[in-house]
């Protein structure tokens, strides 16, 4: 809460696309820990300083710790889109379509990377909030 009343999290996130790794790969471990424990509110305010196409980025890196810690952000993000949509009484997950626009392409290409907790976590997103097989932009949670 401090760090968002101190208005750090716009730094953050273009901190992420810092051209130094390092830099990039904390402020995303930074970002995945907040989304974490945050509740959909907090989330939806890292979504509108712009975390999504920020994580998206992330998925290019070359350090597998770095892609499966911006994977496990971009679930946090959904997941969160879920229980919005659960509590606001909406099918629509409000945060797939931004997802699908800045990541898809790539989470689709993930699914191919020679580690395989990436291609996991790849094909667990895709699944669980991209399954088109039946017409819906979002799996039923159980």
């Amino acid at each position: 809460d401090a760090v968002v009343k101190a208005n750090l999290i716009p730094s953050v996130i273009m901190s992420m696309n810092d051209d130094s790794g390092d830099i990039a790969k904390e402020a995303t471990w930074v970002v995945s820990n907040a989304l974490s424990t945050s509740a959909p509110e907090r989330v939806q305010y890292f979504v509108q300083q712009g975390v999504v196409p920020a994580l998206a980025e992330q998925l290019c890196s070359g350090d597998v710790r770095h892609i499966l810690v911006a994977l496990e952000a971009l679930d946090h993000v959904l997941r969160a889109g879920h229980r919005r949509a659960q509590e606001k009484g909406v099918q629509k997950n409000p945060y797939v379509d931004l997802v699908e626009q800045s990541a898809l392409h790539k989470l689709e290409e993930l699914q191919n990377h020679f580690n395989d907790d990436i291609c996991r976590k790849a094909n667990e997103i895709l699944s669980t909030y991209f399954d088109d097989e039946d017409g819906m932009d979002e799996a039923t949670f159980e």
